[in-house]
């Protein structure tokens, strides 16, 4: 495939299914094989921001939907009825016609009822009572599948942005105890065998699981950008040719292969954001471009450049941090004077 100048690479959000510079990790392949075990149901996925968790998930969707799965994405963040719902029931009625809906809209290909959305969101609210909670969500989400998606192998459920529950604390160790506890007993004998859930976040699961639950449910580490990379590459040999191999090298240099800044750096490169770029300069135009981009001027970006950035700082000043600001700044220094001590490099040469 032959990428045009203002699509390969993608710049602060989510990569599409099948988009050209996906670069796919151990957690791609694990990922799948998760949704075909019989005896694991609860898989979690935790790791800090625009590190490609939605990207993931539609890559994976994309995958199991071809093999006759069901898959839908509920985003804790897009939905405000489930921000501001702290009763456990209500709360498990709005997933189940998140899910339904979601349902219901991308998996047309899939649907043998012949009830109406609308008809399906009153059904839900005349099943559901208020003292309903988690074994009845299960309940009725087994009857719906069974019902209007019979010839579905299993479902799929990701359940992303998980960590935006943490101002109502206890609702949600509550959650957290209902998925993990029933990821442990799920039966395989009905189909509640072919149900799963998938959490991701950014939170740290010690937060929410007590690390017996944690240790039941099956993780999955998302890593940097490695091993092959030629999605990458693919890109710059466009404008690079024979140079680009090398001046990916020297990208991933810098980056360690984070995918934000990854996809960032290969996009200024690939659009001619970083002048005059050769093998024989590239290492000295990547130094001077990073500190000027990234340690200088980020707060004069656009804003799709710059969210990021501004989300970093937000958490750092106290909306979902753990710990006091004066310990994470004390934190923060001590860290840059081991780097600049070069100390952090030499222990890791001794180790």
């Amino acid at each position: 495939m032959i990428p045009t100048m203002n699509e390969y690479y993608k710049i602060g959000a989510s990569l599409t299914a099948e988009h050209p510079s996906y670069v796919e990790r151990k957690a791609d392949n694990d990922l799948y094989k998760f949704a075909f075990l019989d005896d694991v149901h609860l898989g979690c996925v935790f790791a800090p921001r625009q590190m490609g968790k939605t990207s993931l998930t539609r890559r994976i969707s994309n995958r199991l939907e071809k093999e006759k799965f069901i898959c839908a994405t509920i985003e804790i963040s897009k939905s405000s009825d489930i921000k501001q719902e702290q009763n456990l029931s209500r709360f498990y009625k709005h997933l189940l016609k998140k899910i339904c809906g979601e349902l219901y809209t991308t998996q047309n290909e899939f649907l043998e009822g012949t009830d109406s959305l609308i008809f399906l969101q009153d059904k839900v609210d005349k099943f559901w009572q208020e003292n309903f909670l988690f074994d009845n969500f299960i309940k009725f989400l087994e009857y719906f599948i069974s019902q209007d998606f019979p010839l579905a192998k299993r479902a799929v459920f990701f359940i992303d942005e998980i960590q935006k529950l943490f101002r109502y604390r206890e609702l949600s160790e509550n959650i957290f105890s209902d998925f993990s506890s029933w990821g442990d007993s799920a039966s395989k004998k009905n189909n509640r065998g072919k149900i799963k859930f998938v959490l991701l976040g950014t939170v740290n699961p010690y937060y929410f699981f007590r690390e017996e639950a944690w240790n039941k449910a099956k993780n999955f580490a998302l890593g940097n950008l490695e091993d092959d990379v030629s999605a990458l590459c693919d890109g710059l040999k466009v404008v690079y040719e024979e140079d680009a191999e090398f001046i990916l090298e020297q990208i991933l240099l810098w980056t360690k292969g984070t995918p934000f800044l990854t996809q960032y750096i290969c996009n200024a490169v690939f659009e001619g954001a970083i002048k005059g770029v050769s093998k024989k300069n590239i290492s000295e135009k990547l130094d001077r471009f990073i500190q000027k981009e990234f340690v200088e001027n980020w707060r004069s970006k656009s804003e799709e450049h710059q969210f990021h950035f501004d989300e970093i700082q937000r958490w750092f000043d106290g909306c979902g941090c753990y710990t006091d600001k004066h310990e994470r700044i004390r934190a923060l220094k001590l860290y840059d004077k081991i780097i600049k001590s070069n100390q952090a490099e030499a222990y890791i040469q001794k180790k």
